[in-house]
């Protein structure tokens, strides 16, 4: 049953309680049927919605190459997930609580389908090798299935495909926000192969930060991060990516110099502000005794 108090309250009071009995008893099936999973193989994009661990619903767009939602049988859909922003609201989200809704939309005929299914995360080889680039697979049973009225949909006409979306094999290009060197873990890029991959120019080092990564905080003077800076810019510089570093140390800008480091820093903006303050509010005080 769809409706509960609620929604029954507000059928009764705008008088639509048959028009949504019967709307619930002709288009809400829990099977897909052909012409629907004809609709969900040819999109490239859908709408999934989740529900984290304090009950608030978030929505996320999901994009990929055409087939991205693959209909196994009539109650079971899987769908690719994607390199995102790293925070995985939505897997995590469904890891916790299995509900989800998918919005499917054509805006060019148009029209739209609703999902509602329970999810689970398959990282299996079989499922893995049916989408190339993902890294794991999100399996949906289907509970509901159900068309709504296109009325409101805006006409748009599709443009081209997102150049983010993986390729046959596999490959996509880095997006340029992820190049920069605050959205890097420094220990992964180094000790680990990041540093080779295609579209990191560089990286840049800030023993600060550094520091705190390493359990550090507040203390970039500490001996193993100082060793950790030293190791990081040589195989930067070893991997044939520019190595930059900030650092006050006169000690360790020499040293990152003599390993090749490509641009040192060696001053923060907001100290020669204070610095320069300082002086200016001496010199005033001299001048004016």
């Amino acid at each position: 049953m769809m409706y509960g108090p609620t929604h029954r309250e507000l059928q009764e009071r705008f008088d639509t309680t048959q028009l949504a009995d019967t709307m619930e008893a002709v288009i809400v099936s829990p099977t897909i049927n052909d012409d629907q999973r004809l609709f969900i193989e040819a999109r490239d994009y859908f709408y999934l919605s989740t529900v984290d661990a304090e009950g608030w619903p978030t929505v996320s767009y999901k994009g990929g190459p055409k087939g991205m939602l693959h209909v196994e049988d009539d109650t079971t859909i899987v769908f690719p997930s994607y390199d995102g922003n790293g925070m995985y609201l939505s897997l995590g989200n469904l890891a916790a609580d299995d509900k989800v809704g998918l919005l499917l939309m054509d805006f060019e005929t148009p029209q739209r389908l609703r999902i509602q299914a329970r999810a689970s995360l398959d990282d299996s080889p079989e499922r893995l090798a049916m989408f190339p680039g993902a890294q794991t697979v999100v399996v949906l049973a289907i509970e509901k299935v159900f068309p709504n009225c296109a009325r409101y949909i805006h006409p748009h006409t599709r443009v081209e495909t997102s150049a983010y979306v993986p390729a046959e094999d596999g490959s996509q290009p880095m997006p340029s926000w992820k190049r920069i060197d605050v959205m890097q873990p420094v220990p992964r890029l180094t000790f680990g192969t990041s540093t080779l991959v295609e579209g990191i120019d560089g990286v840049f080092l800030g023993p600060s930060d550094l520091a705190a990564d390493m359990g550090f905080l507040g203390r970039p003077d500490a001996p193993e991060v100082r060793e950790a800076v030293l190791e990081i810019t040589r195989r930067i510089v070893a991997s044939g990516k520019a190595a930059g570093v900030l650092t006050l140390d006169p000690a360790e800008q020499r040293a990152c110099r003599d390993l090749g480091a490509n641009f040192i820093a060696t001053e923060v903006d907001a100290m020669l502000f204070a610095r320069t303050m300082r002086a200016a509010a001496a010199g005033a005080k001299a001048h004016l005794g």
